[in-house]
């Protein structure tokens, strides 16, 4: 295996657009033999990176193996993609925001035919909303889904008890026992999560979800301004506006976070990926008092926000698809998914998630709320289903500062669900 730097990487791509390297590979290395991998950096890959090796020794197949920052690699694949270029065999994409523009814009080859012909791999045993997030309108599968986030809710142990408080079940009770500890005196606020501008989107979503709307409706048309949607966004608003902390408009996952971990916010409501985080006895002064619970249900039962973020494709430009293939399917196979999950990655196969030994990296109560054991229904997503994920989220996000700032809600989505559809409609062109 070979770790391409960052430089070189970046000179191989610009070389084969040109056209002064062959398209697959150049000084990136391209023989028949071998592949080049794009991944993210994040935790994900650098598990699967030490374990390459043993790919390379079982089938002779070479991986030069490219790993950048979230941004610079979508800045990448920009100029490969649409240049054509071969550079990259198999390539890690977010699937929770760029996968709907990198399909429309046909730049993602239909792996169907692959997962669903691996009869030992399974692809059945991925997720339901896993498997719904990586394929697109015409039912062709693009990408395999890696890790999923799930929206729970973080709480104060000791805060409750003192209270007698239970833990809510409901959007109403939420509301109540996040007024009931929000003690700004004592500079403890009720609930935070991320509320920053478009960044605010998932952290609305479960509202949304649960009280029966959603950004977009059956067909596709935006929805913002319907009763339902309204009243998600409301409740979401209220939170943060009368039991949140000052600044809310500001916090992004990061910084709720690390209000929880001071000892500042009695519910965080946030993705359950971020668990170590608030248990880290280093970095949080209550990891001995958090407790994790399934989002609060609305008016339309426990709809929560789920999404894929990094899922494993093949570009379309690819000379060498089955040999990409043959990597993919080595490294989501079920036997990996385990490996995975017991290094404390949440992988998206549901075989992983039912082994306790594969699972005991997770906490008992948030592995019981990724197996859906309380009945969840995970929506798969939290951002509009549009093809820019990016422009939509900006437009929701002013509707969700509105609510935040105490503003007229219903006014705030009557303008931003025209927006939106003024979006929707220009991506039918």
């Amino acid at each position: 295996m070979r770790r391409i730097p960052q430089t070189l990487a970046l000179a191989a791509i610009a070389a084969s657009v040109v056209g002064l390297s062959a398209c697959s590979g150049g000084s990136a290395g391209g023989s028949a033999q071998s592949i080049n991998v794009y991944l993210a950096q994040i935790p994900w890959s650098d598990e699967l990176e030490s374990l390459v090796p043993e790919f390379e020794a079982e089938t002779g197949i070479d991986v030069n193996l490219t790993v950048l920052g979230d941004t610079q690699l979508a800045q990448q694949y920009q100029v490969m993609f649409n240049s054509g270029s071969a550079e990259a065999d198999v390539s890690m994409v977010m699937s929770s925001v760029e996968f709907p523009r990198y399909v429309d814009s046909g730049w993602l080859a239909d792996i169907s035919d692959d997962v669903t012909g691996a009869a030992d791999w399974d692809w059945e045993d991925f997720s339901e909303p896993a498997r719904r997030s990586v394929t697109d309108g015409e039912g062709a599968v693009r990408a395999v889904p890696l890790v999923s986030e799930h929206f729970i809710l973080m709480y104060r142990k000791d805060l409750l008890e003192q209270a007698g408080i239970a833990v809510p079940t409901t959007f109403a009770e939420l509301e109540e026992a996040a007024a009931k500890l929000n003690d700004p005196a004592a500079g403890v606020y009720g609930y935070a999560t991320r509320a920053n501008g478009s960044a605010g989107v998932p952290g609305a979503a479960s509202f949304v979800f649960g009280s029966g709307g959603d950004w977009t409706d059956s067909s596709g048309e935006a929805s913002l301004d319907s009763d339902a949607t309204v009243d998600g966004i409301s409740v979401y608003g209220r939170l943060l506006h009368d039991s949140g902390a000052p600044g809310a408009l500001n916090m992004g996952w990061s910084e709720a976070v690390a209000l929880f971990n001071q000892g500042k916010v009695a519910f965080l409501g946030e993705a359950d990926t971020l668990f170590p985080n608030v248990l880290d006895p280093e970095a949080s002064r209550v990891a001995d008092n958090v407790g994790f619970a399934a989002f609060p249900a609305g008016p339309a039962g426990h709809r929560v926000a789920s999404y894929t973020p990094w899922s494993l494709s093949i570009p379309q430009s690819s000379k060498k698809a089955d040999l990409g293939w043959q990597f993919i399917e080595w490294a989501t196979s079920a036997e990996m998914g385990k490996t995975m999950l017991a290094a404390g990655q949440p992988v998206t196969r549901e075989s992983a998630w039912a082994d306790p030994e594969a699972s005991a990296a997770f906490p008992a109560d948030v592995a019981a709320l990724v197996r859906g054991d309380s009945g969840i229904d995970y929506v798969g997503y939290a951002s509009p289903q549009v093809v820019n994920i990016s422009k939509s989220r900006d437009i929701v996000g002013t509707v969700l500062a509105t609510a935040i700032s105490g503003g007229d809600v219903e006014s705030a989505a009557r303008s931003a669900d025209e927006e939106l559809a003024a979006l929707i409609e220009s991506e039918k062109e």
